[in-house]
């Protein structure tokens, strides 16, 4: 049995894809994968209806496909059964943590070490199956946890983030999540119609994402709340936000939240409002009007 963290973006989605900076936070809930013996190689995770061998056709089965052919030992023909902690589809990682923790429960099954490279460049494949060019983010935060700072490369740059005082978040489904790879792909146009503005719009969350990360360093929740919120705003320039996200976020920080922002590749989904004490049950309250999960999570 294996678990992967779900994570949350605080700041810095669209932007890491082009080598800046992001900050992001692995949730206590995730995928747990366990090894069934017998029945061939398949992926299964009952509560969402799946049940595939890596001969099919779909792209969850296609992305199994590639993280077997990229695991290093070998494996035989076993089939894992996943559980899901988190939703799918809705910006919290759960493609990256079903790649993570699949592949840890059959290195474990098959009885050879992988190391985080391994396990790194894996999830990496199966993650390419569903976003095209994923930027290696939502698998480094479900391998690792806690807070990180992130940063595409070869290898990827991973910094742990080291809270002054333990961040109090809310996330909210707003609604069913949108293909990331098509968002990651309409940004890539708007950049490439307008190279110029859309390079600001990615130094000006780079720049967000240094100031927020020493707003957690030193315990400054007030400018953490501020850097999302305008991170927000950018994402939305971006064209990634949603009339539903922008009005979620909205309704959080007139409940009182210190910031709020969508956390994922947009176009649906979530979205995490920064809380204190006093905020923290009217935000909840507020969200849940949206009719999805909200969950609260407490992080370093």
């Amino acid at each position: 049995m294996a678990f992967a963290h779900g994570k949350i973006l605080l700041l810095g989605e669209h932007a890491v894809v082009y080598g800046r900076p992001a900050l992001a936070a692995g949730l206590d809930r995730g995928m747990t994968a366990s090894v069934v013996d017998g029945g061939g190689a398949r992926l299964q995770i009952p509560a969402w209806g799946v049940d595939v061998s890596p001969a099919d056709s779909s792209a969850v089965a296609r992305a199994f496909a590639a993280l077997l052919g990229a695991l290093p030992g070998e494996l035989g023909g076993p089939t894992v059964r996943v559980e899901p902690g988190i939703p799918g589809g809705a910006g919290l990682g759960s493609s990256a943590a079903l790649a993570v923790a699949t592949a840890r429960a059959l290195a474990a099954h098959a009885g050879f070490d992988l190391d985080d490279d391994a396990l790194f460049d894996a999830a990496m494949a199966a993650e390419r199956v569903f976003h095209g060019n994923p930027s290696g983010l939502d698998h480094a935060a479900a391998m690792h946890g806690g807070l990180l700072r992130y940063v595409r490369g070869m290898p990827p740059s991973l910094t742990p983030v080291v809270a002054n005082t333990p961040l109090s978040l809310v996330v909210a489904q707003v609604a069913p999540g949108a293909d990331t790879g098509a968002m990651v792909g309409g940004v890539a146009e708007r950049r490439a119609r307008l190279p110029v503005a859309i390079e600001a719009a990615l130094d000006a969350i780079a720049a967000l994402v240094d100031r927020a990360q020493h707003a957690v360093e030193v315990g400054d929740v007030v400018s953490l709340g501020e850097a999302m919120t305008v991170n927000h705003g950018l994402l939305a320039a971006l064209g990634v936000s949603t009339p539903a996200l922008d009005a979620a976020c909205h309704a959080a920080r007139a409940a009182g939240a210190l910031g709020a922002k969508l956390t994922g590749a947009g176009g649906g989904g979530c979205v995490v409002a920064l809380v204190d004490d006093a905020s923290a049950d009217p935000v909840v309250s507020a969200l849940a009007e949206s009719g999805g999960m909200v969950l609260r999570a407490s992080v370093g």
